[in-house]
């Protein structure tokens, strides 16, 4: 974590920060046909578990964990890795949180995958929306988001698939709501989620998996990033594997 979030000044749903991980993939075919339904994971929420049931310790914050501005997930300092290092096998609800296993055929298959990390606060409206828009825009898959031949990471408007969420301040601050971080302000009041898709097709998966950024082969670094107002940036770290 690069920057915790804004949080109630009595941190009454614990210490420092408390998040949780979601990805979301979809596989097309060269026309963008969907080929079998959406696929998706959510961690458990990861912070301070003092009074708090079904939590992950993690982070500093106190002796109950809470995340704040340095820790990692997993810890670094005492795995003796960075949060990056695939230690364990994936899983399905905790970390390394598991993408999904997809067998591509060279020249036809693509799979859009876009990982997200989520402030906890209780309510779970805005993430039903966030869910619900990504099913629909990877229903049609404009020719934008198929691309070229190779690994695209970009921004789901950039890749023609609009924007995720539009927020209002009442909806961050005035109701217990989770929230995505990476949050941009738009006008006086308002905030958008426009939130990371890769791109893989089986070219560029092959040549992904032996490509060393600087974190080990086939991992790459997303970072969310929140207006000034929320403080919110988080990296995240996703690995591409060939299986078998």
């Amino acid at each position: 974590m690069r920057s915790e979030t804004w949080d109630h000044a009595l941190e009454v749903d614990g210490k420092g920060d408390e998040v949780y991980i979601d990805v979301r993939a979809r596989m097309v075919d060269e026309t963008g046909k969907d080929r079998g339904p959406a696929r998706g994971n959510t961690s458990v929420v990861l912070g301070d578990t003092n009074g708090q049931g079904g939590r992950v310790q993690a982070g500093s914050r106190s002796s109950n964990g809470g995340l704040k501005t340095g820790d990692s997930v997993p810890e670094s300092a005492t795995s003796g890795y960075g949060p990056w290092v695939l230690s364990s096998q994936p899983k399905a609800d905790r970390l390394p949180l598991d993408a999904g296993t997809f067998t591509l055929t060279e020249g036809k298959d693509k799979v859009l995958i876009s990982p997200t990390i989520w402030e906890w606060d209780g309510g779970k409206d805005v993430f039903a929306d966030w869910t619900a828009w990504m099913k629909s825009a990877t229903d049609q898959i404009p020719a934008e988001a198929l691309g070229a031949t190779g690994v695209a990471v970009k921004k789901a408007t950039q890749a023609g698939l609009g924007l995720a969420l539009s927020l209002s301040d009442k909806q961050i601050l005035g109701q217990a709501s989770d929230r995505p971080i990476g949050i941009q302000a738009q006008g006086a009041e308002g905030f958008t989620f426009d939130p990371y898709v890769m791109t893989l097709d089986y070219a560029s998966a092959e040549s992904l998996v032996s490509e060393d950024d600087g974190k080990g082969t086939g991992v790459k670094t997303i970072i969310y990033k929140d207006s000034d107002k929320y403080h919110g940036q988080y990296e995240l770290y996703l690995q591409v594997t060939k299986v078998g």
